[in-house]
């Protein structure tokens, strides 16, 4: 909806419309998934899954950020960490 108004009454330019609703936006609604579908995990009785959920995605988002921080230094030239 936000979106939609802004871009009909042409309040932002097209580069702040993207930073604010793909980049700031985006991040609350992919945490409010993630948050959302362990919710129902737990309220479905799936405890185990539930827990596997959080420690997956976690643990994989840290991964990969460090892998994503590995490439950079590779691309860079510089040693990493």
């Amino acid at each position: 909806m936000a979106f939609g108004l802004a871009d009909a009454r042409d309040l932002f330019s097209k580069e702040l419309r993207l930073l604010l609703f793909a980049g700031f936006l985006g991040g609350f609604t992919t945490f409010s998934t993630f948050g959302y579908d362990t919710f129902l995990l737990l309220r479905a009785g799936q405890l185990g899954f539930a827990v596997l959920n959080v420690l997956v995605s976690v643990i994989a988002g840290i991964f990969m950020v460090w892998l994503g921080y590995q490439a950079v230094f590779k691309l860079a030239g510089g040693g990493g960490a």
